[in-house]
């Protein structure tokens, strides 16, 4: 993992990253951005292993102090998300979703270009990272972000994964 700062370059070996501007014809790659006006939202070039790792450590309770971890996961409802997470929640950091299955952790974000998802179980055992290289901050957006989600729904009701009681 890397934080890049105000460099726009990505190291090697990378996918190009395409956005679907409102006013383009055709998406454009928007693999090289600078991203320091996004803050901490864009300030992280990962792979979805170390993803995966950090997600599965922070779950597993390798990385925090229960009483930490326990205030991470005080979360307030986020309606905003409804149309793609119905009664997603967000704690510090870390949001709460809801599966028919029962809920996950995780997050989602997304940059010109590259968009990342997660969604692991309580336990962190069992998750999915998500990473594509098209974004459209526009109407495609919403049925694409719906794909992601009936996912990792998919993944939290197979026969292993979490169930409410």
């Amino acid at each position: 993992m890397l934080t890049p700062g105000d460099d726009p370059r990505l190291p090697e070996p990378h996918p190009k990253g395409y956005t679907d501007f409102p006013d383009s014809t055709e998406p454009v790659e928007t693999t090289e951005w600078n991203l320091t006006p996004a803050d901490a939202a864009g300030d992280l070039v990962t792979t979805a292993t170390d993803l995966v790792r950090f997600w599965q450590a922070l779950l597993g309770d390798e990385l925090l102090a229960p009483a930490q971890l326990a205030a991470m996961k005080e979360t307030v409802p986020a309606p905003e998300r409804d149309p793609v997470f119905p009664g997603a929640s967000y704690g510090l950091g870390i949001a709460r979703f809801r599966s028919p299955c029962g809920p996950y952790w995780g997050h989602a974000g997304n940059t010109p270009g590259h968009t990342a998802h997660s969604g692991f179980t309580e336990d962190g055992r069992r998750g999915m990272v998500l990473f594509t290289t098209f974004w459209a901050p526009n109407e495609h957006a919403l049925p694409i972000e719906k794909l992601v989600n009936d996912a990792l729904d998919h993944l939290m009701c197979n026969a292993d994964g979490p169930r409410t009681g």
